[in-house]
Protein backbone atom coordinates (compact mmCIF):
# COMPACT_ATOMS: atom_id res chain seq x y z
CA UNK A 1 0.00 0.00 0.00
CA UNK A 2 2.67 2.08 0.97
CA UNK A 3 4.82 2.16 -2.26
CA UNK A 4 1.73 2.19 -4.47
CA UNK A 5 0.59 5.43 -2.54
CA UNK A 6 3.72 6.54 -3.01
CA UNK A 7 3.86 6.25 -6.80
CA UNK A 8 0.48 7.98 -6.98
CA UNK A 9 2.10 11.08 -4.86
CA UNK A 10 4.51 10.98 -7.34
CA UNK A 11 2.23 11.29 -10.59
CA UNK A 12 1.58 8.30 -11.89
CA UNK A 13 -1.69 6.44 -12.98
CA UNK A 14 -3.28 3.63 -10.92
CA UNK A 15 -3.75 0.70 -13.29
CA UNK A 16 -1.84 2.47 -16.56
CA UNK A 17 1.51 2.85 -14.74
CA UNK A 18 0.70 1.27 -11.29
CA UNK A 19 -0.42 -2.29 -11.48
CA UNK A 20 -2.55 -3.25 -8.89
CA UNK A 21 -5.57 -5.47 -8.25
CA UNK A 22 -7.29 -3.97 -5.20
CA UNK A 23 -9.45 -0.79 -5.01
CA UNK A 24 -8.08 2.82 -5.29
CA UNK A 25 -9.37 3.97 -1.69
CA UNK A 26 -6.62 2.88 0.35
CA UNK A 27 -3.75 3.85 -2.11
CA UNK A 28 -5.09 7.41 -2.37
CA UNK A 29 -6.00 7.55 0.87
CA UNK A 30 -2.44 7.11 1.93
CA UNK A 31 -1.49 9.50 -1.29
CA UNK A 32 -3.85 12.11 0.55
CA UNK A 33 -1.93 11.39 3.98
CA UNK A 34 1.37 12.10 2.11
CA UNK A 35 0.21 15.67 0.21
CA UNK A 36 -1.10 16.74 3.71
CA UNK A 37 1.71 15.32 6.68
CA UNK A 38 4.89 14.54 4.26
CA UNK A 39 5.80 11.51 2.49
CA UNK A 40 7.02 9.10 5.53
CA UNK A 41 6.13 6.10 7.34
CA UNK A 42 5.31 8.12 10.52
CA UNK A 43 3.22 10.57 8.99
CA UNK A 44 1.09 7.75 7.52
CA UNK A 45 1.00 5.64 10.89
CA UNK A 46 0.18 8.10 13.45
CA UNK A 47 -2.40 9.66 10.64
CA UNK A 48 -3.89 6.28 10.32
CA UNK A 49 -3.56 5.62 14.42
CA UNK A 50 -6.09 8.65 14.30
CA UNK A 51 -8.52 6.59 12.01
CA UNK A 52 -8.39 3.48 14.31
CA UNK A 53 -9.32 5.98 17.35
CA UNK A 54 -11.86 7.57 15.70
CA UNK A 55 -13.48 4.08 14.58
CA UNK A 56 -13.02 2.97 18.10
CA UNK A 57 -16.00 5.44 18.95
CA UNK A 58 -18.61 3.18 16.11
CA UNK A 59 -17.32 0.36 17.66
CA UNK A 60 -17.91 1.05 20.88
CA UNK A 61 -21.69 2.50 19.86
CA UNK A 62 -22.01 -1.41 18.37
CA UNK A 63 -21.12 -3.05 21.14
CA UNK A 64 -23.44 -0.55 23.46
CA UNK A 65 -26.26 -1.51 21.44
CA UNK A 66 -26.22 -5.61 22.44
CA UNK A 67 -23.70 -4.77 25.46
CA UNK A 68 -25.18 -1.94 27.88
CA UNK A 69 -23.06 -2.81 30.79
CA UNK A 70 -19.81 -0.82 30.88
CA UNK A 71 -17.34 -4.30 31.48
CA UNK A 72 -18.69 -5.20 28.89
CA UNK A 73 -17.72 -2.79 26.48
CA UNK A 74 -14.18 -2.21 27.37
CA UNK A 75 -13.86 -5.89 27.05
CA UNK A 76 -15.37 -6.03 23.26
CA UNK A 77 -12.81 -2.66 22.61
CA UNK A 78 -9.94 -4.48 24.49
CA UNK A 79 -10.23 -7.88 22.52
CA UNK A 80 -10.04 -5.28 19.58
CA UNK A 81 -7.12 -3.21 20.23
CA UNK A 82 -5.28 -6.94 21.25
CA UNK A 83 -5.93 -8.10 17.66
CA UNK A 84 -5.07 -5.10 16.11
CA UNK A 85 -1.27 -5.34 15.86
CA UNK A 86 -1.98 -8.78 13.81
CA UNK A 87 -2.74 -6.87 10.90
CA UNK A 88 -0.23 -4.20 9.01
CA UNK A 89 -1.13 -0.76 10.15
CA UNK A 90 -1.23 1.02 6.75
CA UNK A 91 -2.11 -1.67 4.71
CA UNK A 92 -5.82 -1.81 2.60
CA UNK A 93 -6.96 -4.87 5.45
CA UNK A 94 -6.78 -2.20 8.20
CA UNK A 95 -8.47 -0.06 6.10
CA UNK A 96 -11.16 -1.74 5.02
CA UNK A 97 -11.72 -3.54 8.59
CA UNK A 98 -12.15 0.46 9.74
CA UNK A 99 -14.77 1.23 6.78
CA UNK A 100 -16.60 -1.89 7.80
CA UNK A 101 -17.12 -1.04 11.25
CA UNK A 102 -18.20 2.15 10.53
CA UNK A 103 -20.98 0.46 7.28
CA UNK A 104 -22.03 -1.86 9.76
CA UNK A 105 -22.86 1.04 12.47
CA UNK A 106 -24.43 3.24 10.06
CA UNK A 107 -26.97 0.47 8.82
CA UNK A 108 -27.83 -1.09 12.49
CA UNK A 109 -28.81 2.93 12.61
CA UNK A 110 -30.65 2.57 9.93
CA UNK A 111 -32.24 -0.49 10.60
CA UNK A 112 -33.45 0.69 13.71
CA UNK A 113 -34.53 4.27 13.65
CA UNK A 114 -36.08 3.75 9.69
CA UNK A 115 -34.99 6.49 8.52
CA UNK A 116 -33.60 7.48 4.93
CA UNK A 117 -30.62 9.78 5.66
CA UNK A 118 -29.24 7.04 7.62
CA UNK A 119 -30.10 4.27 4.77
CA UNK A 120 -28.15 6.71 2.54
CA UNK A 121 -25.03 6.80 5.16
CA UNK A 122 -25.18 3.17 5.29
CA UNK A 123 -25.34 2.69 1.23
CA UNK A 124 -22.47 5.23 1.38
CA UNK A 125 -20.61 3.89 3.91
CA UNK A 126 -20.80 0.19 2.10
CA UNK A 127 -19.76 1.65 -1.03
CA UNK A 128 -16.83 3.05 1.16
CA UNK A 129 -15.58 0.00 2.10
CA UNK A 130 -15.83 -1.26 -1.62
CA UNK A 131 -13.15 1.06 -2.54
CA UNK A 132 -11.13 -0.26 0.11
CA UNK A 133 -11.09 -3.87 -0.41
CA UNK A 134 -13.72 -4.98 -3.17
CA UNK A 135 -14.28 -8.53 -1.57
CA UNK A 136 -15.15 -6.74 1.77
CA UNK A 137 -17.43 -4.29 0.20
CA UNK A 138 -19.51 -6.74 -1.74
CA UNK A 139 -19.53 -8.49 1.92
CA UNK A 140 -20.99 -5.25 3.30
CA UNK A 141 -23.44 -4.58 0.21
CA UNK A 142 -25.01 -7.82 0.99
CA UNK A 143 -25.79 -7.21 4.55
CA UNK A 144 -27.61 -3.90 3.05
CA UNK A 145 -29.68 -5.80 0.93
CA UNK A 146 -30.98 -8.30 3.42
CA UNK A 147 -31.68 -5.45 5.82
CA UNK A 148 -33.71 -4.24 3.04
CA UNK A 149 -35.64 -6.89 2.17
CA UNK A 150 -36.69 -7.43 6.12
CA UNK A 151 -37.57 -3.81 5.48
CA UNK A 152 -40.10 -4.79 2.89
CA UNK A 153 -40.00 -0.77 2.02
CA UNK A 154 -39.07 0.67 -1.30
CA UNK A 155 -37.57 3.74 -0.29
CA UNK A 156 -35.20 2.98 2.00
CA UNK A 157 -33.91 0.51 -1.31
CA UNK A 158 -33.26 3.37 -3.09
CA UNK A 159 -31.99 5.84 -0.87
CA UNK A 160 -29.40 2.92 0.40
CA UNK A 161 -29.08 2.71 -3.69
CA UNK A 162 -28.08 6.75 -3.96
CA UNK A 163 -25.60 6.45 -0.97
CA UNK A 164 -23.76 3.20 -2.69
CA UNK A 165 -23.57 4.74 -6.28
CA UNK A 166 -22.78 8.22 -4.57
CA UNK A 167 -19.77 7.00 -3.07
CA UNK A 168 -18.82 4.72 -6.20
CA UNK A 169 -18.60 7.71 -8.32
CA UNK A 170 -14.83 8.13 -8.23
CA UNK A 171 -14.02 4.91 -10.02
CA UNK A 172 -15.88 6.19 -13.39
CA UNK A 173 -12.42 8.14 -13.65
CA UNK A 174 -11.11 4.86 -15.74
CA UNK A 175 -12.67 2.71 -17.81
CA UNK A 176 -15.23 0.22 -16.95
CA UNK A 177 -13.27 -2.75 -18.77
CA UNK A 178 -10.35 -1.64 -17.10
CA UNK A 179 -11.30 -1.85 -13.20
CA UNK A 180 -13.11 -5.22 -14.67
CA UNK A 181 -9.48 -6.72 -15.67
CA UNK A 182 -8.00 -5.42 -12.34
CA UNK A 183 -10.69 -5.62 -9.54
CA UNK A 184 -12.34 -8.65 -10.69
CA UNK A 185 -10.80 -10.95 -13.37
CA UNK A 186 -7.46 -10.71 -12.60
CA UNK A 187 -7.73 -11.73 -8.87
CA UNK A 188 -10.69 -14.29 -9.84
CA UNK A 189 -7.82 -16.21 -12.33
CA UNK A 190 -4.40 -15.48 -10.99
CA UNK A 191 -4.59 -14.65 -6.95
CA UNK A 192 -7.57 -16.90 -5.60
CA UNK A 193 -6.33 -19.90 -6.60
CA UNK A 194 -2.77 -19.94 -5.43
CA UNK A 195 -3.43 -17.93 -2.35
CA UNK A 196 -5.92 -20.72 -1.15
CA UNK A 197 -4.33 -21.86 2.19
CA UNK A 198 -5.90 -25.00 4.35
CA UNK A 199 -9.38 -24.53 5.14
CA UNK A 200 -9.28 -25.93 8.93
CA UNK A 201 -9.11 -22.02 10.45
CA UNK A 202 -11.56 -21.23 8.15
CA UNK A 203 -13.67 -24.35 8.74
CA UNK A 204 -13.13 -23.22 12.72
CA UNK A 205 -14.22 -19.46 12.22
CA UNK A 206 -17.43 -20.52 10.75
CA UNK A 207 -18.12 -23.14 12.98
CA UNK A 208 -17.72 -20.67 15.87
CA UNK A 209 -20.19 -18.65 14.47
CA UNK A 210 -22.76 -21.45 13.89
CA UNK A 211 -21.97 -22.04 17.64
CA UNK A 212 -22.68 -18.26 18.53
CA UNK A 213 -26.01 -18.28 16.31
CA UNK A 214 -27.23 -21.16 17.79
CA UNK A 215 -26.72 -19.92 21.50
CA UNK A 216 -28.00 -16.67 20.14
CA UNK A 217 -31.21 -18.49 19.42
CA UNK A 218 -32.36 -20.12 23.33
CA UNK A 219 -30.16 -17.57 25.09
CA UNK A 220 -32.35 -14.55 22.84
CA UNK A 221 -29.00 -11.57 23.70
CA UNK A 222 -30.93 -8.13 23.45
CA UNK A 223 -31.13 -5.73 21.21
CA UNK A 224 -32.06 -4.94 17.87
CA UNK A 225 -30.18 -5.69 14.81
CA UNK A 226 -28.51 -8.72 16.40
CA UNK A 227 -28.96 -11.42 13.75
CA UNK A 228 -28.05 -8.63 11.49
CA UNK A 229 -24.83 -7.78 13.20
CA UNK A 230 -24.14 -11.91 12.79
CA UNK A 231 -24.89 -11.93 8.91
CA UNK A 232 -22.64 -9.35 8.71
CA UNK A 233 -19.87 -11.56 10.96
CA UNK A 234 -20.69 -14.37 8.50
CA UNK A 235 -20.46 -12.50 5.13
CA UNK A 236 -17.16 -10.65 6.66
CA UNK A 237 -15.48 -13.73 7.20
CA UNK A 238 -16.24 -14.93 3.96
CA UNK A 239 -14.22 -11.82 2.28
CA UNK A 240 -10.98 -13.85 3.43
CA UNK A 241 -12.31 -17.14 2.73
CA UNK A 242 -9.24 -17.03 -0.15
CA UNK A 243 -6.37 -16.24 2.66
CA UNK A 244 -7.76 -17.45 5.68
CA UNK A 245 -4.24 -16.96 7.59
CA UNK A 246 -4.20 -15.43 11.37
CA UNK A 247 -3.40 -12.12 9.79
CA UNK A 248 -6.67 -11.71 7.62
CA UNK A 249 -8.57 -13.64 9.57
CA UNK A 250 -7.74 -11.28 12.51
CA UNK A 251 -8.41 -8.00 10.13
CA UNK A 252 -12.18 -9.66 10.18
CA UNK A 253 -12.96 -10.91 13.78
CA UNK A 254 -13.90 -7.59 14.92
CA UNK A 255 -17.89 -8.92 15.23
CA UNK A 256 -17.04 -11.85 17.28
CA UNK A 257 -16.54 -10.17 20.75
CA UNK A 258 -19.55 -8.23 20.35
CA UNK A 259 -21.32 -11.27 19.35
CA UNK A 260 -20.08 -13.43 22.11
CA UNK A 261 -20.58 -10.92 24.61
CA UNK A 262 -23.85 -10.19 23.86
CA UNK A 263 -24.79 -13.74 24.43
CA UNK A 264 -23.16 -13.53 28.86
CA UNK A 265 -25.58 -10.74 29.96
CA UNK A 266 -28.72 -13.26 29.26
CA UNK A 267 -26.27 -15.30 31.11
CA UNK A 268 -25.69 -13.32 34.21
CA UNK A 269 -29.59 -12.41 34.36
CA UNK A 270 -30.58 -15.78 34.65
CA UNK A 271 -27.81 -16.61 37.45
CA UNK A 272 -27.28 -15.22 40.49
CA UNK A 273 -24.30 -15.71 42.87
CA UNK A 274 -21.55 -17.83 42.83
CA UNK A 275 -23.21 -19.47 39.91
CA UNK A 276 -23.42 -16.13 38.29
CA UNK A 277 -19.62 -15.35 38.72
CA UNK A 278 -18.38 -19.22 37.43
CA UNK A 279 -21.40 -19.60 34.11
CA UNK A 280 -19.32 -15.93 33.50
CA UNK A 281 -15.79 -16.75 33.94
CA UNK A 282 -16.50 -20.09 32.33
CA UNK A 283 -17.94 -18.82 28.71
CA UNK A 284 -15.52 -16.08 28.70
CA UNK A 285 -12.62 -18.88 29.22
CA UNK A 286 -14.41 -20.59 26.24
CA UNK A 287 -14.47 -17.55 23.78
CA UNK A 288 -11.03 -16.73 24.73
CA UNK A 289 -10.03 -20.54 24.05
CA UNK A 290 -11.89 -20.28 20.68
CA UNK A 291 -10.52 -16.89 19.23
CA UNK A 292 -6.84 -17.95 20.22
CA UNK A 293 -7.26 -21.51 18.53
CA UNK A 294 -9.05 -19.32 15.87
CA UNK A 295 -5.89 -16.85 15.51
CA UNK A 296 -3.56 -19.94 15.34
CA UNK A 297 -2.40 -19.19 19.25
Amino acid sequence: TMATAMRLYQGERLYADVFEFYPPGSFYLVAAIFSVFGTSYFAAKVATLLLTLATAWALDRIVARFCPRGWYRMAALALWVAMLPLVPLVNHNHYAQLASIWAVWALLEAYDRRRLDWWAVAGALAGVTGLMLQTRGAAMVLVGAFALLASRRLRPTLAYAVGLLASLLPLLVWPLPLLWQHLVVFPARQYLAPNFLSPRLLLLAFALMAAIGAAAIVVRPRGRGYWLQWLAAVLILASVSSRADPIHLAAVAWPLPILYLALLDPLARWSSGVWRMLATAGAAYVGILAAAVLLGY
